[in-house]
């Protein structure tokens, strides 16, 4: 088995957030040729997806990450679900085109946070679905807290959460970078960024996080690089790969050789 994280950035455009309706934009093509990629293993999965533009900026612009603070908040937090839940359906059909039986599994029924972290994950139904033959996808959210009243789970939490569960062979993050850099491959000040091939314990403290207005409720790729050492830690391989590059998610998958991070699992 392995676990499959599409990021929000690869497939909506996730940079235009001036405007209300173009920036919910949902990259179809691409997620069904990502999804015929995944299909062509022919290896047992779990997806796992980013809110993208469909649940980013509301989220930072009201602070539902930091739970509840005003009554305003209700309506917008209903609204970021219905939100997020439209980009699941839109990346479950794209899964239906490729002949593959996806069942949409929302974390807001699964996952209690306290404080702002997961407490407890519901593993029952993504067992029962794996049992049945399909492929359980579930994503990023607005879920209750027991502290806070609601926060975010991320599909990053969600990937360590099931990493500790399935014990997958591997843990794929797909982004629209190769990798992770010292800094934002974009950054023309100062010195360059340089790539890094293998995150560990001292390869982590080169990174720098970028300085931009794209929102972001939920870290970004230092925060990504921790993570990685946490799933590597439960015995898991896990690597982070650019999903724009045709076929790289499906020649890694195989074993072979691309250009990608990685974060090696501890035995």
């Amino acid at each position: 088995m392995i676990l499959v994280k599409l990021g929000g950035s690869v497939i909506t455009n996730k940079e235009t957030i001036e405007d209300e309706r173009s920036k919910k934009i949902f990259y179809r093509a691409r997620t069904a040729r990502l999804m015929g990629e995944l299909k062509s293993s022919k290896e047992e999965f779990i997806l796992v997806h980013g809110a993208g533009s469909f649940g980013h900026p509301l989220s930072k612009k009201f602070n539902l990450g930091e739970g509840y603070v005003s009554a305003k908040q209700i309506a917008v937090a209903a609204k970021v679900q219905e939100d997020v839940r439209t980009l699941n359906l839109n990346v479950i059909s794209a899964m239906r085109e490729k002949n593959l039986a996806a069942v949409s599994l929302p974390p807001s029924l699964l996952v209690k946070l306290e404080n702002g972290r997961s407490k407890k994950v519901n593993m029952e139904q993504f067992n029962h679905y794996l049992k049945l033959g399909a492929i359980p996808v579930t994503f990023g959210d607005v879920v209750p807290d027991i502290s806070r009243k609601f926060g975010i789970c991320s599909g990053d939490d969600l990937m360590l959460h099931l990493a500790k569960e399935f014990k997958p062979r591997l843990a794929i993050f797909v982004t629209k970078v190769d990798g992770i850099y010292t800094k934002d491959p974009g950054d023309s000040t100062g010195s360059p960024p340089k790539f890094i091939t293998e995150i560990n314990e001292k390869t982590i403290k080169l990174i720098t996080e970028p300085r931009d207005n794209v929102p972001d409720v939920t870290g970004r790729m230092k925060r990504k690089a921790r993570m990685m050492l946490t799933i590597a830690k439960e015995g898991v391989d896990c690597v982070v790969l650019n999903g724009l590059k045709r076929n790289r998610l499906r020649r890694a998958i195989k074993g072979e050789k691309v250009k990608c991070t990685i974060a090696r699992r501890r035995k």
